[in-house]
């Protein structure tokens, strides 16, 4: 009887174990995914960043979120770095506190020689350097790269609709300030980004030579996208 007690104790206790972690985990789930914000410049400023910094934490970020990066398809801090501090309008961060982040998006305006490079697939990311890039800070017509929209995936169901509303919002000032957005590219690397390109309105070009796949369309087609219907304007 002493054995056969003992026994229901110790089920007892392990299933207050099990039930204890679980709340545990939800509290701390809810207590950090309540707590996501977008940052922008004025943040990593405020945090003490640099360029190459920032750009150390969203590296890492990638190659935690996509698997077959290398040096080739990503690219370096150092390379990056010039072009994300000369560009601060094309891209955002999404944290869970100060200097914590946990997914982020970016795309460029390039010019015309390089966006035709990407769209044949002939371009890989360690070449975007800032002498490609046009500066999207007055009025004009661009054609962008959408580089990125990536987010750790713990904090995917509720943080890609805030990273998502920001980078509509984003392309939404753009066009009010008169920067119109013309032609769009996006280098899939993963299943979702597949699918998120076509969710966008764009259609499958070609096969990257080194790595992901080319889609293409243009600001038109997001407008009329399933993702950005009745929000981009």
């Amino acid at each position: 009887m002493e054995t056969i007690f003992t026994v229901i104790i110790g089920l007892i206790g392990t299933v207050i174990g099990v039930v204890l972690t679980k709340l545990t985990e939800n509290y701390f789930e809810k207590r950090n995914e309540a707590k996501l914000f977008i940052a922008d410049l004025d943040d990593i400023v405020r945090w003490g960043w640099d360029g190459k910094k920032l750009l150390r934490h969203l590296i890492a970020l990638d190659y935690e979120t996509t698997d077959n990066l290398n040096e080739t398809n990503e690219g370096t801090p150092s390379q990056w770095a010039p072009v994300f501090m000369s560009n601060f309008d094309c891209w955002k961060l999404l944290a869970v506190r100060d200097a914590e982040l946990v997914g982020y998006w970016s795309f460029f305006a390039i010019n015309a020689d390089t966006f035709e490079l990407v769209k044949q697939g002939r371009l890989t990311d360690n070449e975007i350097t800032i002498d490609k890039v046009v500066e999207i800070d007055k009025p004009g017509i661009f054609n962008i790269y959408i580089v990125i929209i990536c987010i750790k995936e713990h904090y995917r169901k509720k943080g890609f609709p805030i990273l998502l509303n920001s980078f509509i919002e984003k392309l939404n000032e753009l066009t009010a300030t008169n920067r119109k957005i013309n032609k769009v590219c996006i280098n899939a690397f993963t299943d979702e980004g597949k699918v998120m390109a076509k969710n966008f309105g764009l259609k499958y070009v070609t096969e990257h030579k080194e790595f992901g796949q080319i889609y293409f369309g243009t600001f038109e087609d997001m407008k009329s996208s399933r993702l950005a219907r009745g929000k981009l304007k």
